[in-house]
């Protein structure tokens, strides 16, 4: 659990006293620093009710630590007379009261399934709704008794993941579900005598604006969306956010949507890759910092070599560009990503326009630098690394094979199939920068730009040093290896040390400007670096957050402007290392 006192732009751990996962939370509308947390425990199988009263900073179980064995939705409706305790509904498979703040429960309702959603009216003390996935339920006496709310007796019922209440017009209701070809949007605007709908909008998350009783924020896994005509029809939210739905991205779908009963207009979406606000109804989006609260995994880093202060990178399955060295961010290549899951962007070092080539739902485009407008060129074999080998020339590397194209990604054909199948192998084909038309993937070289292979050695990565143009460096499991005259011999350099057995290499890199030093990037182990060619290991991980599981690929980054200057793409986030006199 975390806390932001500053609007979200920074957090802090607020868990004193919980455990488990937290699946629900609750604040005391008349109490403001009383919260509730439904917590899930996997070892035991437990389902608490964690109770704070000071705002979230130290938690408490209710009712005596009582598992209450499965919750589906809590909520706290206002108290009968002011200055008592709010009451606590727990819906499970039945719907539990607590009037004396947590302390103990009765229950007040039994269904005919899970009760999933919860919903008070903060203007009229006693009212609540609640709902199953096929029925609703409204009580006007704080719980006591219940009266069935049925939104067409014709129709099939409602398939209802969440149920809200308009906080400036508590008659007006809006409710939906999204399951298997059934869902819809329905709206009551006389508390739930009557509906309207079904409207076509699906998703699990509603919440309507605190002045105007006419926007309604939804979410799903098909993404962000708002409505301003109540409910009737929803518009998916881009400006300022990244795709979301299911169809299109691996991160995708709304976990909470929030408004701020003080702040009209404001809206707050927690997605699957990071915070949004709005500040203006849903026309804008703004993505929060997130300090203290979470670190993105960050891979695909490009820096311009033209313009260092120009970077692309991908973060949670979006894309995104800076010109500031990184230190703001605007969505990039955006028009492409909501077509497919972006793969991977590379720079075309044979074009003097700054083309970029995308792989996005294993489809090939291209664009200039501004990634706005793409042009798909072909449909290469499903792939993990895309290589430009000579003009019009490219290749890419699939689990067993390589791909090779002539003509610029129109056609495709096999060039090579590993040799080796007892073993992990690299997802990356490697190419020789000092001559880019020397390639090395699963165990086999090309020296004519991926025409022709022959057998190799067995490596998990390849390295090239900068000051020796005739060597290639190689990691098989623990060992280094070198070879001066094209792979005719190999000679052992040292041993990484690597510890877990479960630890490899992913990278290494040269240091471009001082001789004999490298780096290697491994998986488990976090960064090792050598000063002495390779033959012994330390680790450099000082400043880094565990654990050390970074994406295989290019991960480690010198600066082209600043060789003392080094990025690191991790699990965790993007890190920046200065060796202001040389490594040290």
């Amino acid at each position: 659990m975390y806390k932001s006192e500053d609007g979200g732009a920074s957090f802090h751990l607020a868990a004193s006293g919980l455990e488990g996962q937290i699946e629900h939370l609750a604040v005391d509308p008349g109490r403001p620093g009383v919260l509730y947390a439904a917590s899930e425990d996997f070892e035991n199988f437990t389902h608490v009710l964690y109770r704070s009263q000071d705002g979230g900073e130290h938690w408490t179980p209710a009712a005596g630590g009582l598992d209450f064995g499965g919750i589906d939705s809590l909520t706290v409706a206002p108290a009968r007379a002011p200055g008592d305790p709010g009451i606590v509904f727990v819906g499970g498979g039945d719907l539990l009261r607590s009037v004396d703040g947590g302390d103990s429960f009765e229950d007040v309702l039994s269904a005919d399934s899970s009760i999933n959603a919860a919903a008070p009216d903060l203007k009229t003390p006693g009212t609540l709704y609640v709902s199953t996935l096929y029925e609703r339920f409204k009580s006007t006496d704080f719980g006591d008794t219940w009266t069935n709310i049925v939104e067409d007796p014709a129709n099939f019922p409602p398939f209802v993941h969440t149920l809200v209440v308009a906080p400036s017009d508590p008659q007006t209701l809006y409710e939906t579900g999204d399951g298997a070809n059934v869902g819809a949007t329905w709206r009551s605007r006389d508390g739930g005598a009557t509906w309207q709908g079904p409207f076509p909008f699906r998703g699990d998350l509603l919440a309507v604006d605190p002045v105007d009783p006419d926007t309604v924020y939804g979410g799903g896994i098909r993404g962000l969306f708002v409505s301003h005509d109540g409910g009737e029809t929803f518009t998916e939210a881009t400006n300022g956010v990244p795709p979301l739905s299911i169809e299109v991205t691996g991160y995708y779908g709304i976990g909470a949507i929030a408004i701020d009963p003080a702040r009209p207009r404001f809206a707050l979406a927690g997605t699957s890759q990071g915070l949004f606000t709005t500040m203006n109804r849903g026309t804008t989006w703004t993505a929060l910092p997130q300090r203290g609260l979470a670190g993105n995994p960050v891979a695909n880093l490009i820096i311009s070599r033209s313009d260092p202060a120009h970077w692309i990178l991908s973060s949670l399955g979006s894309y995104f560009e800076s010109h500031d060295r990184g230190r703001t961010f605007v969505p990039f290549a955006d028009s492409l990503a909501r077509t497919g899951q972006i793969t991977e962007i590379v720079p075309d070092p044979f074009s003097s326009g700054g083309r970029l080539w995308a792989i996005a739902d294993y489809a090939l485009s291209w664009s200039w630098g501004d990634g706005v407008t793409w042009i798909q060129r072909g449909d290469p074999p499903q792939n993990f690394h895309l290589v430009l080998a000579a003009p019009g020339v490219m290749l890419v590397q699939t689990e067993t094979g390589i791909y090779r194209s002539t003509d610029a990604g129109h056609s495709w054909h096999s060039v090579w199939w590993s040799p080796f199948i007892d073993r992990y192998f690299t997802k990356r084909l490697e190419q020789d920068p000092r001559n880019p038309r020397t390639l090395y993937g699963l165990g086999g070289r090309s020296e004519d730009g991926g025409r022709t292979w022959r057998v190799w050695h067995k490596f998990d990565v390849v390295g090239f040093d900068p000051f020796r143009p005739r060597a290639v460096h190689l990691v098989d499991g623990d060992i280094l290896y070198v070879t001066r005259d094209g792979g005719a011999t190999f000679q052992t350099v040292g041993h990484l040390g690597l510890t877990p057995d479960y630890a490899r290499v992913l990278s290494l890199v040269f240091d471009r400007d001082h001789r004999d030093v490298l780096y290697a990037v491994t998986y488990a182990d976090g960064i090792l670096r050598s000063r002495n060619g390779g033959v012994t290991w330390e680790p450099i991980n000082d400043g880094l957050t565990p654990p050390f599981y970074p994406s295989p690929g290019i991960n480690l980054i010198q600066d082209p402007a600043n060789g003392q200057r080094f990025y690191f793409l991790s699990g965790t986030g993007l890190y920046r290392a200065d060796f202001s006199s040389g490594p040290s």
